[in-house]
């Protein structure tokens, strides 16, 4: 059975990452006293890259933001489109995760986070995954490095089941 998100679903799940970070963009500015990651904070990011997979080369679009719930832990919702390669890939990942905030310079981070994935003319899939790396934070932004690893939880999908890869993240705090 071939399952694809209907126009109207991706319209929906757009406007609701726009949403996001709209409210995001309207949060507080992190003070002198406060850190990007301490409770009540919002943070914002975007994702660009190149993806090469199944024979077929991609650009990637995303967009996430997130919300510090206590200091150091952060909740958000990440969506990445995988656009001009053929099939089209729409990605939805809510997360969840922790900065080790107390420790100088650098800020070890760990998140969990599932991802349901649409493929246009084949069956979605979900995901289960793990980040962890560091944040090297400069003023309200921040840059991480770290790796991912993400499990599939069904035999769909274009790649193997199990898979790690380095990331690179960037975000604003507000």
């Amino acid at each position: 059975m071939t399952c694809q998100p209907s126009p109207r679903s991706i319209a929906r799940i757009t406007v609701l990452v726009m949403l996001l970070a709209a409210f995001a963009a309207q949060g507080a500015t992190v003070s002198a006293n406060k850190s990007i990651f301490s409770q009540g904070q919002w943070r914002g990011g975007i994702t660009g890259g190149y993806v090469s997979t199944s024979g077929d080369d991609y650009l990637l679009l995303g967009v996430g933001a997130g919300y510090n719930f206590i200091d150091g832990l952060t909740g958000g919702l990440d969506y990445e489109v995988w656009l001009l390669g053929s099939p089209t890939v729409h990605k939805l990942a809510p997360w969840i995760g922790y900065t080790f905030y107390q420790v100088e310079k650098i800020h070890p981070y760990v998140a969990g986070f599932y991802r349901q994935n649409w493929i246009s003319g084949f069956d979605s899939y979900q995901d289960i995954g793990a980040r962890f790396g560091v944040y090297m934070p400069r003023g309200r932004a921040y840059l991480g490095l770290g790796v991912v690893y993400e499990y599939r939880l069904d035999d769909a999908g274009f790649y193997e089941r199990s898979n790690w890869y380095p990331e690179i993240r960037f975000a604003v705090g507000f």
